[in-house]
């Protein structure tokens, strides 16, 4: 995360380095809505359930429907979210093992080896 927020703040503020702080708010945001590889959506997705294209789409937020103020409902949306992007990861996580062990052979060590 350091380091793609790093290499966002060098593209975007190049030789203006004392602008930085103004810039800094427009990168969080373009970097909580990029897609991860890892689970195939969006930091903001996963708190929020959709992916914000501009900052007017955060407007919604602000409307009863998307606000859950009920403690126990706003929990288990959240468990809900997590569960199915721990399972993507788990799946990615998978798919990594089996490439990253193409062509290996698998050996079984006895104690007595």
């Amino acid at each position: 995360m350091n380091r793609t927020l790093s290499q966002l703040l060098r593209v975007v503020i190049q030789n203006n380095l004392k602008s930085w702080e103004e810039c800094f708010p427009f990168i969080k945001f373009a970097y909580n809505r990029a897609i991860n590889s890892t689970n195939n959506v969006s930091p903001f997705e996963i708190v929020y359930g959709f992916n914000s294209l501009t900052h007017i789409d955060l407007i919604p937020l602000l409307l009863e429907e998307m606000v859950i103020l009920d403690g126990e409902k706003k929990t288990k949306m959240v468990r809900q979210i997590q569960e199915k992007f721990q399972l993507q990861i788990k799946k990615r996580n998978i798919l990594h093992i089996s490439k990253a062990n193409k062509g290996c052979k698998q050996v079984i060590f006895q104690p007595s080896d």
